[in-house]
């Protein structure tokens, strides 16, 4: 039900590469992303908000309230748990 989905992820020293799996979750749902700049989500740049301070933070939330993000790439549905699964099986079916 929100508006807008949030992804506050630590940028920098701590930061561990991590793919959050939240972004797919919220792209599916199709809702407006508001996210730090953090490993991989600059290739979905066209569809999400990156930003980099509370001046851009702010910036981004005005303008998801007024434009409805509804396009959502396809590498969203490869994504998914079911598909990662099926492909992890299929490497380990390769070194069995």
């Amino acid at each position: 039900n929100f508006d807008i989905c949030f992804i506050p992820y630590v940028v920098g020293e701590a930061e561990h590469g991590g793919d959050s799996i939240k972004l797919y979750e919220f792209l599916a749902a199709k809702k407006n992303i508001i996210t730090t700049d953090f490993a991989g989500v600059q290739t979905f740049k066209n569809y999400i908000k990156i930003v980099k301070d509370i001046k851009e933070f702010q910036l981004a939330v005005n303008e998801c309230l007024l434009n409805k993000h509804k396009e959502i790439p396809n590498i969203v549905y490869e994504m998914t748990w079911k598909i990662r699964t099926k492909k992890m099986i299929k490497l380990f079916e390769l070194y069995n």
